[in-house]
C-alpha cells in the first residue's frame, strides 16, 4: 500500500490518485468519495491531473494543478495544458504565481519585474479562454516565516473557469434540510436533544415536539448560521491580515491562528452541510 492510499485509509476516503514528487519537489495528491462524488481520471502531467466529475448532474472537467516555482516547470504547465472549452471546465490549485500587486505582500511585490510576471500569467490563463472565479476565505494562501515571524506572504492558489462552467455553476440549487449533521459537532447540541427528548416522557409526538422547538430555539440563539458566522471569522482574519503591524505583531499573528482554528471548524461543519445536500 502506498503513502496516498494509507492517507486515504486514515481520512476515510474510499478513491485516490496520485502524481509522485521528485525527491521533495512537486507531487499531487487527489483523494474523493465515490459514493458521493463520480469521478473519473482523464489524464495527468508532472503537474496537473484531469478528472471528469458530475456536478449538479452535468459532466464537467475539473483540473487540479501544483505548477513548480520555476520559470522552466511554469513554461511546461502552460503549453501542456489541455484546453476544454466545449465543456464547463474549472482549473483548480496552486499556481505559484500572483494576478496582482496586493496578491504579494514583500519587498519586491512592487517592482517591474512582478509587473511583468503578473501580465504573463493573465496573459496565459486567458489564452486558455479562463476567468478568474474570484475567492472566498483568507487573503493569502502560502507564507514563509523567518525567526517566528512572517517575512512574506502570497496568494498562489485560486480558481479559474471558463464561460460554460460559470454558467453552469451559477445554476445550481439547494434545497432546505430538517436536521443537520453538522449540529453534532456542537458540544451542547447532544445534551439539549436528549433533555428535550426526555420531555416526552415516551410519547413519540409530544417528544418529537419538545425537540422541534428547542432545536428550534437552539438553533437561532447558540449554534447560529454558519455562513453567516464563516463570513465574520473572514472579515476579522482579512482585517488582521491587511493590518500594516501585521508582519511584526505577535499578537496579531496569534489572534489569527485562533481565528483560522474557529475558521476550520465552521469548514467541517460546512462540509457536512454540503455532505448532506451534494445538489
Amino acid at each position: 500500500m502506498s503513502a496516498v492510499e494509507r492517507m486515504a485509509k486514515i481520512l476515510h476516503f474510499s478513491d485516490s490518485f496520485a502524481i509522485s514528487s521528485d525527491g521533495r519537489a512537486g507531487g499531487i495528491a487527489l483523494f474523493w468519495h465515490s459514493n458521493s462524488c463520480k469521478l473519473d481520471i482523464i489524464s495527468s502531467t508532472a503537474q496537473c491531473i484531469h478528472a471528469r466529475c458530475d456536478i449538479n448532474l452535468v459532466p464537467q472537467i475539473i483540473s487540479f494543478v501544483y505548477v513548480r516555482p520555476y520559470t522552466q516547470w511554469k513554461d511546461l504547465f502552460w503549453t501542456n495544458l489541455v484546453e476544454f472549452s466545449h465543456t464547463p471546465w474549472t482549473v483548480i490549485g496552486d499556481f505559484n504565481d500572483y494576478a496582482a500587486f496586493d496578491d504579494s505582500r514583500s519587498v519586491h511585490s512592487g517592482s517591474v519585474d512582478s509587473l511583468n510576471r503578473i501580465m504573463l500569467f493573465r496573459r496565459r490563463w486567458a489564452a486558455c479562454e479562463l476567468i478568474d472565479a474570484g475567492m472566498s476565505g483568507c487573503r493569502f494562501t502560502w507564507f514563509r516565516r523567518v525567526g517566528g515571524r512572517i517575512v512574506n506572504q502570497a496568494k498562489l492558489d485560486r480558481v479559474l473557469w471558463n464561460t460554460a462552467a460559470l454558467t453552469q455553476n451559477s445554476h445550481a440549487k439547494y434545497r432546505p434540510l430538517r436536521f443537520e449533521a453538522a449540529w453534532l459537532t456542537h458540544p451542547t447540541f447532544e445534551p439539549l436533544f436528549a433533555s428535550a427528548w426526555a420531555k416526552g416522557r415516551g410519547f413519540l409526538p409530544q417528544a418529537i415536539r419538545a425537540v422541534t422547538t428547542a432545536v428550534s430555539v437552539w438553533k437561532s440563539e447558540v449554534f447560529g448560521n454558519i455562513h453567516k458566522q464563516k463570513s465574520l471569522l473572514l472579515a476579522r482574519i482579512r482585517g488582521i491580515q491587511c493590518n500594516d503591524a501585521y508582519g511584526s505583531s505577535a499578537f496579531l499573528q496569534q489572534l489569527e491562528v485562533c481565528l483560522q482554528a474557529e475558521y476550520h471548524q465552521i469548514l467541517v461543519q460546512q462540509e457536512l452541510l454540503w455532505c448532506r445536500n451534494p445538489d
